[in-house]
């Protein structure tokens, strides 16, 4: 086996081609979340034997959740209930008020994020276009 069952269930010793378990699903959505311009469809049906036409889908309609905690919160917090070690410890003790501040937080850092994103792509297309042929 792989490892301890992480979700539930014990994963297999071998996947066949075209095929993946929970846990590669998981990394290589958040391979492409990360670093969109590497993983690419093409490079992630390479690196994981999938059909591009799957990987392409999978890419558009599923990610990986995502919460940002604020430092000065998670501090509060593990003043409090001590080291947490996972997600899920740190929203079970967010108080209703505070997950919702959280939640609109990691809006603004995710809604920057996507137009620096936006602008990098704007400039590397500018700087494409202006390159000598």
């Amino acid at each position: 086996m792989v490892s301890e069952p992480e979700w539930g269930f014990n994963e297999p010793d071998s996947i066949p081609p075209g095929r993946i378990t929970l846990r590669k699903a998981l990394e290589l959505l958040s391979r492409h979340q990360m670093e969109p311009g590497t993983w690419t469809a093409d490079k992630i049906a390479a690196e994981y034997s999938l059909e591009l036409r799957n990987t392409e889908k999978l890419i558009e309609y599923f990610r990986v959740f995502e919460i940002y905690i604020p430092e000065k919160t998670r501090e509060q917090l593990e003043k409090k209930h001590g080291k947490l070690v996972t997600i899920a410890d740190t929203i079970r003790y967010l108080s209703p008020s505070a997950l919702k501040q959280t939640m609109k937080e990691e809006t603004k850092v995710r809604e920057k994020h996507n137009k620096d994103l936006e602008i990098a792509e704007k400039l590397r297309n500018q700087n494409q276009e202006s390159e000598p042929r």
